[in-house]
């Protein structure tokens, strides 16, 4: 599903675009060209090359022009063969090819022929569309804060950063933006659109319209113009806010500013206000975000596994100096493996999201006291759907009840409520529905209470944008406050709301990984998501020229992207070639993240699947002098022990020292994740750091200027981890010291006099490595060593206690799960992997909504417990077991996290599978096909399992331990290999469905 990690929530509102795959564009195709038939460059100049970044974009330039001659010449080729083919874009930053289309299926089926027939076509890839799926997160609970004072006498100060989200100290942007802004660095931000006349983005009155306008760039490719106003959403204005937007001297009630606040804005509308988005414009705006000079691409959306874009650009992207922020999803709750890409690409920077430090809210003062868990109070502590600049409401509004109370149904007493501020639970209904019930009945304000006990507090609203951004301002309450003034409204009470003033309260899991934020880790096990970043209650911009908080990795990775525009701001003189570039902001963002520690026990972090390198440091990333080798590290699994070197350098021109420690996280079991939640175990490996050759034990690291240093790190798991399938992980740790006082650490520790131990300790690629004892270093005194600071590092590691070959790749069957389908000619043949049951099904009713699969073929439901690499049928003569051939499925395999369900795409491109299949006794590119004869055939799913990084060597030994299989317990009988009848002419044959086994 196209997680268009939308993660949308007014004044809280949970978002992140996800994308449902809804259907295959029959008529529409990405074509990707064969660069050494079609270019006079190869494709290595733009995906190997490590010249600079200049050279790289401008071979892909001449890739870009090489794919629009071959357009040309197909586009003519298509045209005398009868085909009316449209050319939509070509591509060479992004790709090199073409998306093209056509007026009808049959057309499509035709130029598809065509197109796979030409030399220069090296794949014909058909155009998904993909549906915003409205966010399925419940709202978070929150500690209310409403045992508060009578009637405050005034806001909270508009300077105080915590009454705008506090997060900027934890994640040490305050200090970042103490001496960069990102000016000059060029931002896009693909998603729905924005409100460029925002006065948060220099008030533009058109893209690029001068002044202080800093939206520079921009197209729509939904509507094919460059208007990319936010007509008909609030995504993208959210997300470019949190990115760059700055409205310190624009505005009265919200001095607010992003991340970058000075950056360049590109907007690149992706997005229908129907809610459509597809693949190719995806491609075409990065395309022109690369030709536009982008430096950093925001994608606040994603497809989960089931949905795969099924191209991959961020490495591309990365050769060009293009660094790509996405969201890891909001299918946190869900447990592990329920990222989405393009987050999974390796070059890009997954995202996930903490909650924000503090809130903001309002407080709703009444003119009567209530009396709340025994506190008197006359305020009633709220959050609220959005932050207007003008007043909320009109003052003094009297607060009634709703006929009937749910609010679930027409509003009976619409007189009483017109005008007035009206109080309803939450639940039966959506709030939404309520809301729409209540605006019709003209209320002025609505404000809900929990249906759940507190401290339970939503945060969020689920509110639909088609509501309207006029629409009245929304607030919630707690159960507690909302059934308090209830009881006295319904005994007759007359209540007014006097005023509505700003407030902040502190998040009870403020810092922590907020409970939506997806899991990883990648299906190779790596790391995923790479860092974590406030993203759970952050304010930003909405269009028409208002505020809202928002929650999700939508808003977590604009808070990421506008870290990344800042280091780039700082590094604009020092960074190489793209791909250079790309390596040196990973290792600088992983390294010096903080790993999260429990809130209930510090001893252990959050786990790497969860959290990734841990909360990003800012500051910390842009001054650090010291590079990692490698960054984290992914281990073998299934290991008792694990030896790992890593490569320290010092780039800096001071000597520095680190106590080296370990920081472990819980481990996350992966049994029965299917259905039940992961279990979090208090269990992790131990670590102890050697010199390379592991002669010596090692608790300090010394390193002089210029020098690079290399010791090992031992990760051993005890017989308790590996007795289970669990993610082990946690973090290895360098905290700073006086380089002074680094001998007479280590000796204390080791028992070995100061100078002696420093000359021992360490094994060096440098030619001179007794430099690290030069006596001024071990001499100096505290004054001048309290001026040297080096950052904190921390090098993150995973792995799973036991062979990852042997993670079954499906669940163990508890429960019935949704039955196969196949989709053949002119009739859907059901069968079920499990019981064999077989039955025939009009395929009419299966296809009455335009946007349903209709991805014809093979169509399996199986509940898998971990990603699938590639998979495979094996087809057998049923009479005599004899294996006759396989057919491939083609793209990867859809994959909805460990509680959803496998359903293979098409195996060939086209409608219907026509019975062609590669002989078992063919081998090659180049091998045969051939077809199904009469006959009865049973067929044998073959799954081929991920190989974890850590374990690739090992599965070369032993391929099969990788496959697992499955029988498809139906039968298929071709009783006319060759119909010549009507619109079966083309199909291959007609299924004839046979139950039992």
């Amino acid at each position: 599903m196209i997680l268009v990690h939308i993660a949308t929530v007014h004044a809280s509102a949970q978002v992140h675009l996800p994308l449902t795959h809804t259907a295959v564009d029959r008529t529409s195709f990405i074509v990707k060209f064969d660069e050494a038939l079609i270019a006079p460059v190869s494709i290595s100049a733009v995906d190997s090359s490590d010249d600079d970044t200049e050279a790289v974009r401008a071979a892909a330039q001449q890739l870009a022009d090489a794919a629009a001659t071959a357009a040309a010449r197909i586009a003519e080729l298509a045209r005398q063969a009868g085909i009316d083919m449209q050319v939509v874009d070509t591509y060479g930053h992004v790709m090199t090819g073409m998306a093209v289309k056509v007026a009808t299926a049959e057309e499509g089926r035709r130029l598809a022929q065509l197109l796979k027939a030409d030399s220069a076509v090296a794949a014909v890839h058909p155009v998904f569309k993909y549906q915003v799926q409205k966010d399925r997160l419940q709202p978070s609970p929150v500690q209310a804060a409403a045992s508060a004072a009578a009637d405050p006498a005034a806001d909270p100060a508009l300077t105080e950063p915590e009454v705008w989200g506090g997060a900027d100290r934890v994640t040490l942007v305050d200090l970042a933006q103490s001496a960069y802004s990102g000016e000059g660095i060029r931002v896009a931000v693909v998603d729905d659109g924005l409100d460029y006349t925002h006065p948060a983005f220099g008030s533009c009155t058109g893209i690029n319209s001068g002044g202080a306008c800093r939206v520079v760039a921009g197209y729509d490719f939904t509507d094919e113009d460059t208007k990319t106003y936010d007509l008909c959403g609030s995504h993208g204005t959210h997300v470019a806010g949190i990115i760059g937007g700055d409205s310190t001297a624009h505005t009265r009630t919200v001095p607010w500013r992003g991340v970058a606040y000075k950056a360049s804005l590109g907007a690149y509308r992706v997005f229908s206000c129907q809610g459509f988005t597809q693949n190719s414009w995806l491609l075409s705006a990065l395309e022109r975000a690369v030709k536009d000079r982008m430096s950093v691409i925001n994608l606040s959306m994603g497809t989960s596994w089931t949905a795969p874009l099924g191209l991959t650009f961020t490495t591309r992207l990365a050769r060009q100096g293009v660094l790509v922020a996405a969201a890891a999803g909001n299918s946190g709750d869900d447990g592990l493996w329920t990222y989405g890409s393009p987050a999974s690409e390796p070059d890009s920077f997954a995202v996930g999201s903490t909650d924000n430090t503090f809130s903001l809210g309002a407080a709703l003062v009444l003119d009567t006291e209530i009396r709340v868990r025994g506190q008197a109070t006359n305020v009633m502590a709220a959050t609220a759907r959005a932050l207007m600049q003008n007043p909320l409401f009109s003052m003094g509004r009297e607060l009634v009840l709703p006929q009937p109370r749910s609010g679930c149904d027409t509003i009976t007493n619409k007189a009483a409520v017109a005008g007035k501020v009206v109080l309803v639970s939450s639940g039966e209904c959506s709030e939404n529905d309520k809301a729409i019930n209540l605006i019709k009945a003209g209320a002025a304000s609505v404000v809900f209470y929990d249906n759940r006990p507190y401290p339970a507090f939503k945060q969020s609203m689920n509110i639909d944008e088609s509501i309207g951004q006029n629409a009245p301002q929304m607030f919630c309450v707690d159960q507690d406050t909302g059934l308090a003034v209830t009881k006295l409204l319904a005994a007759g009470k007359k209540i007014t709301v006097k005023r509505v003033a700003t407030k902040k309260y502190l998040n009870p899991n403020a810092d922590h990984p907020s409970w939506f934020s997806s899991w990883g880790p990648d299906a190779e096990l790596r790391m995923l998501p790479t860092f974590s970043a406030p993203g759970g209650g952050l304010l930003s911009s909405i269009p028409g020229n208002n505020f809202a908080l928002y929650q999700g990795t939508s808003m977590a990775t604009p808070y990421a992207t506008g870290a990344l525009a800042l280091w780039r701001h700082a590094n604009a003189k020092k960074l190489g070639s793209g791909r250079q570039a790309l390596e040196a902001a990973k290792t600088a963002f992983i390294t010096t993240a903080a790993p999260i520690k429990l809130a209930n026990d510090t001893r252990f972090a959050h786990s790497v699947v969860q959290a990734g390198a841990g909360m990003i440091q800012v500051s910390s990333a842009i001054t650090n002098t010291i590079t990692v080798t490698p960054s984290y590290l992914s281990l073998p699994t299934g290991t008792e022990e694990s030896n790992s070197t890593l490569t320290f350098t010092n780039t800096g021109s001071r000597p520095c020292a680190y106590q080296l420690g370990h920081t472990p996280a819980v481990s996350v079991s992966t049994e029965n994740a299917w259905y039940e939640k992961e279990e979090m175990l208090k269990i992790a490996a131990t670590v102890k750091f050697t010199t390379n050759t592991g002669s010596r034990e090692l608790h300090v690291l010394h390193i002089q200027p210029g020098e690079t240093v290399a010791i090992k790190a031992v990760v051993t798991t005890s017989e308790k981890l590996r007795a289970a399938p669990v993610f082990y992980s946690g973090y290895l740790t360098l905290t700073p010291i006086q380089p002074r006082r680094a001998a007479e650490l280590e000796a204390t520790l080791q028992g070995t006099p100061g100078r002696r131990m420093l000359q021992e300790t360490l094994d060096t690629t440098s030619t001179a490595a007794a430099a690290a004892t030069e006596p001024q270093d071990l001499d100096a005194t505290d004054a001048e060593q309290s001026q040297l600071w080096f950052p904190p590092l921390s090098i993150p590691y995973l792995s799973l206690s036991q062979k990852y070959s042997s993670l079954s790749v499906l669940a163990e069957r508890k429960v019935d799960v949704p039955e196969g389908r196949v989709l053949v000619s002119d009739a859907a043949y059901l069968c079920s992997l499990y019981d064999g049951s077989c039955a025939m099904k009009e395929s009419d009713s299966l296809t009455t909504d335009p946007f349903s699969m209709e991805m014809g073929s093979h169509t399996f439901a199986l509940p898998l417990t971990r990603p699938v690499r590639s998979a495979y049928l094996e087809i057998y003569n049923a009479d005599s077991g004899a294996l006759i051939g396989s057919i491939d499925v083609e793209g990867p395999i859809p994959w909805g996290g460990p509680k959803g369900l496998m359903q293979l795409p098409e195996m060939v491109t086209g409608a219907y599978w026509a019975g062609e299949y590669a002989p078992a006794n063919s081998s090659g590119r180049a091998a045969k096909t051939a077809k199904l004869g009469l006959g009865t055939y049973r067929f044998v799913l073959v799954l081929r399992k991920h190989v974890a990084v850590g374990d690739r060597a090992a599965a070369l030994a032993s391929p099969q331990a990788y496959l697992q299989k499955v029988d498809v317990l139906g039968r298929l009988t071709v009783t006319n290999a060759n119909p010549d009848a009507g619109n079966r002419a083309d199909r291959g044959f007609t299924p004839i469905p046979v139950g039992g086994k």
